[in-house]
């Protein structure tokens, strides 16, 4: 998934998962409700290796704002 997240028509799917994309926009439901581009997710910094990844993706209010 790149960029924009198109909104669903009820019953388009089973079963919707963001996974990844919720690390990189720890906010998520601010991103979709206000139609924001996605923050790219940086793989590397998954699952270990310190606080980088986790603590400094930008909120969906600052990038509203931007």
């Amino acid at each position: 998934m790149q960029g924009k997240v198109e909104p669903r028509r009820a019953r388009d799917a089973d079963l919707v998962a963001f996974g990844r994309h919720c690390i990189s926009n720890p906010d998520l439901p601010g991103w979709l409700r206000r139609g924001l581009a996605l923050n790219h997710h940086d793989r590397s910094t998954f699952y270990g290796g310190g606080a980088r990844g986790y603590t400094d993706y930008p909120t969906a209010e600052a990038a509203a704002a931007a």
